[in-house]
């Protein structure tokens, strides 16, 4: 029996419109992965999401899914220069807020930031905490957008963190997430931010939902012989030793999967033991002693 994945705080809602299109005929990965994409940015051009996820951007706008017909919530019209200031200078909270900020971004905040982070605390009814821990992460990633901490947090309320506590812990949650992810791109040997969104939800899936380790990322790459820098191929291997039980690596040396495992293990000694650099020890002449 299929079940939803306990919820981590790291969901968004999906409009119901979107599931016919989904499942219709023809429905394949990249369209997939762009409805993922767009529900959890918010929206971009077909070139954006093309660079973010390696697709072509013909593919994008043919999978793009179409907007749901529902009557959009307008949003109050953003405070102006003038009126943040009053705000700020009748809120010790407000004044706090952007002088934090300014701290953050090592400057001084330009007028169009100050009226939009004013806005997303007066308008919007973010605390204090929650924006700077948005514009925070932010900064950690370089990103000095005033929208880019409005998307977070928006993405935020949306998954049902409205306070620091629960920020705190999404953020440790993304946190490690980005470490795994770049330990395993070096260890494929690939470039930093390496993997594509559908396959950074993958290697998520092998750490929170099935428990795995590095031990048995390493594991299924060994038992993948050539494709073991492929997600998708080791995401088909881990998925097949979970439904099996398998929480170690003595599990598959005790179970059918073995046998790959000894193959792969065999071809790469015997290709160490081809190589003469590997030897090269037995080839340096000892050192005499003294007569």
């Amino acid at each position: 029996m299929y079940r939803p994945v306990k919820n981590t705080g790291d969901t968004v809602a999906v409009p119901q419109l979107l599931f016919s299109r989904l499942n219709a005929p023809g429905a394949g990965e990249a369209r997939f992965r762009v409805a993922l994409y767009l529900l959890g940015c918010g929206g971009a051009d077909a070139a954006d999401i093309a660079g973010a996820l390696k697709l072509k951007p013909a593919e994008v706008e043919r999978d793009a899914p179409a907007q749901p017909a529902v009557e959009a919530v307008p949003r109050p019209k953003r405070l102006t220069l003038h009126e943040a200031t009053r705000a700020g200078e009748a809120d010790p909270l407000l004044a706090m807020l952007l002088k934090e900020l300014q701290r953050i971004y090592g400057g001084v905040i330009g007028p169009k930031a100050i009226s939009l982070f004013a806005s997303l605390y007066a308008q919007d009814g973010f605390s204090v905490d929650l924006i700077l821990m948005a514009a925070s992460y932010a900064a950690g990633k370089s990103i000095t957008s005033a929208r880019y901490v409005e998307t977070v947090l928006e993405n935020w309320r949306r998954a049902g963190i409205n306070d620091a506590a629960a920020a705190d812990g999404q953020l440790k949650l993304m946190a490690g997430r980005e470490a795994r992810e770049a330990a395993l791109a070096q260890q494929m040997g690939l470039a930093g931010d390496a993997f594509t969104l559908a396959e950074k939800r993958k290697i998520a899936q092998w750490y929170e939902e099935y428990g795995y380790g590095p031990e048995m990322i390493e594991a299924a790459r060994l038992a993948a012989g050539d494709k073991r820098n492929e997600v998708k191929y080791l995401a088909g291997i881990l998925k097949k030793w979970h439904a099996k039980g398998y929480q170690a690596p003595k599990d598959i040396q005790q179970g059918d999967d073995s046998r790959n495992l000894r193959v792969e293990s065999s071809r790469r000694a015997q290709v160490a033991q081809d190589d003469i650099l590997a030897q090269a020890a037995a080839y340096v002449p000892m050192k005499r002693g003294p007569k």
